[in-house]
């Protein structure tokens, strides 16, 4: 009857043990995997969002930004929906600033400095946070190019 008793609890703990290490490798892996550049820019840019690497924009972002950025590769989205900034080394320069604004012209008129900025956080859970925030707003639709007139434009068409 004892060998029994014991049977079941190793069986169960050695379940629940599975299930913790799974969970840690997950969490693990998304943390050391965060991202790329290249995929930030792709899956943004169906919501409008373009990279911007003028060096007046990356300033005016870096000095509205809090002062202290948490950790590499934290995302910080501007209260608007027009700004995304993903930090680069802790307290560093970014590796990505990612705007709504159609030409730098249109960039320019806004005011970073009196940007709020919201920490969103790091890696995937960041990522897909900015993407579900990005599909609900309603800029998406009105940032995007206008189709050349005189030639017919399926609002359902993607065009690369």
């Amino acid at each position: 009857m004892r060998a029994l008793a014991f049977l079941g609890a190793s069986g169960l703990l050695g379940f629940f043990a599975y299930g913790v290490s799974k969970d840690e490798a997950l969490r693990g892996w998304l943390l050391q995997n965060p991202p790329s550049v290249a995929t930030w820019k792709h899956a943004l840019s169906a919501s409008g969002f373009r990279e911007t690497r003028d060096l007046l924009f990356r300033q005016r972002a870096a000095r509205s930004l809090p002062a202290t950025m948490d950790a590499d590769g934290t995302v910080w989205l501007a209260e608007d929906m027009m700004w995304i900034a993903i930090s680069g080394a802790a307290g560093g320069d970014f590796v990505l600033l990612l705007t709504r604004c159609r030409t730098d012209a249109e960039a320019k008129k806004i005011r970073l400095d009196q940007a709020k900025w919201e920490n969103v956080g790091t890696g995937w859970e960041a990522f897909d946070r900015v993407l579900g925030r990005a599909a609900k707003n309603p800029l998406a639709a009105a940032q995007k190019t206008p189709a050349q007139k005189g030639r017919f434009h399926d609002p359902r068409e993607i065009r690369y």
